[in-house]
């Protein structure tokens, strides 16, 4: 008679690192690193936001911004890009982080999954701009696993004394990491503008791509 054998599934964890990608740049790829060897990830998603729900000036065309995703996800084995939210822009549905954050669970039932964002997000979140009203930061706070991290230069806007004890705690307790690392897609985009040399903002490959799709 054969025994049974238990296997214990061992619970992986992901990180998400959700952005317009217009264009990817250094900041991105350390943020992403640091994220993923402090907080021991399996892999971390690049997730294109195929369409924000807040308009954003300058967009680089969906398919545009995918395969400048896929160019930065070569420089780490653990980096892979999803489509998940590109697949719901061929409906007209908006990017919205907690539908995305619900059917990445169902996805991968077995792991724990990280969001991870910056200090300006968080400043979004908290100022109600995704979801309007104390309920709806509750919501994002407490169903969503977020990494937060600083970035150099930048200045919280947010007063933690402002919001509810609730939402004061939920705030203490978010995963923290430091990337000192001053680089946004809007300082590359104004760049870019200026026909400035952006080399030292944005890796080779998405260089190139920029200047022969001239985006």
């Amino acid at each position: 008679m054969l025994g049974t054998q238990n296997t214990i599934k061992r619970k992986i964890k992901i990180g998400v690192l959700g952005s317009t990608f217009n264009p990817p740049h250094f900041g991105h790829l350390l943020l992403a690193k640091t994220a993923l060897q402090k907080f021991h990830l399996s892999k971390v998603l690049l997730m294109v936001c195929a369409i924000p729900p807040i308009r954003k000036k300058d967009l680089a065309p969906l398919k545009h911004r995918v395969k400048m995703a896929e160019l930065l996800a070569k420089y780490d084995k653990h980096f892979e890009v999803s489509d998940l939210e590109i697949k719901r822009a061929r409906h007209g549905k908006k990017s919205y982080t907690l539908d995305t954050y619900k059917e990445l669970q169902q996805l991968y039932p077995n792991a724990t999954i990280y969001w991870i964002i910056g200090e300006d997000s968080l400043d979004s979140i908290l100022s109600g701009r995704w979801k309007r009203g104390e309920k709806g930061i509750i919501t994002l706070l407490s169903q969503i696993k977020f990494i937060v991290s600083t970035r150099q230069g930048y200045k919280k806007k947010y007063i933690l004394s402002s919001f509810s004890p609730q939402i004061q705690n939920l705030i203490k307790n978010l995963k923290r990491i430091k990337v000192m690392s001053p680089i946004s897609s809007t300082l590359i985009r104004e760049k870019i503008r200026k026909n400035e040399n952006i080399k030292n903002f944005v890796p080779s490959e998405i260089v190139n791509y920029i200047n022969i799709y001239k985006i």
